[in-house]
């Protein structure tokens, strides 16, 4: 319990020393995410139930493709699985939709 309380404090110092760098990559996951919903409704049909899936498959896709190169890196170097890879996964999809809830 010590160790991830002293990991907490020393992660929101670098999150506080980062804070610029940070922002910028959270814009860039939110621009990220605008530009494949953009793309995805040249596909996709316009509506409301169009919305709703191109924004959907975008939120989906971009955890999936860091996972997915991360997953390709670490094949190359340990040729195995990464471990934890749906963690990563899971808290990428929960940092993007946290982001793209609060820019809107």
């Amino acid at each position: 319990m010590y160790r991830q309380l002293v990991l907490l404090i020393i992660l929101s110092a670098l999150a506080v020393i980062f804070m610029n760098e940070l922002r910028y990559v959270l814009q860039f996951l939110s621009h990220a995410q605008a530009f494949m919903a953009g793309k995805l409704g040249e596909i996709i049909a316009g509506g409301r139930v169009g919305f709703v899936i191109r924004h959907t498959i975008a939120l989906i896709a971009i955890p999936v493709i860091l996972g997915l190169a991360i997953h390709v890196i670490y094949y190359f170097i340990k040729k195995g699985t990464p471990p934890y890879l749906m963690h990563i996964i899971w808290v990428s999809w929960i940092v993007i939709t946290t982001t793209v809830l609060l820019v809107r």
